[in-house]
């Protein structure tokens, strides 16, 4: 069974600020581009809540 999946890699990588995120959207649908979103943002909004929830905040 195959799972389709999101891998994020980091944006230090490709010039980029060594905090971000890089994910290709190239010959990707519309649809898929939606799909990306949801999950990235999914992810992010499970690790304020869990920065939130710590005792000191870092």
């Amino acid at each position: 069974m195959v799972v389709p999946g999101v891998v994020l890699m980091n944006g230090g990588g490709f010039d980029g600020p060594e905090w971000s995120a890089r994910v290709s959207l190239a010959n990707l649908d519309d649809l898929d581009d939606l799909k990306i979103g949801h999950h990235m943002r999914t992810v992010f909004e499970q690790y304020v809540e869990e920065w939130q929830g710590s005792s000191t905040g870092n």
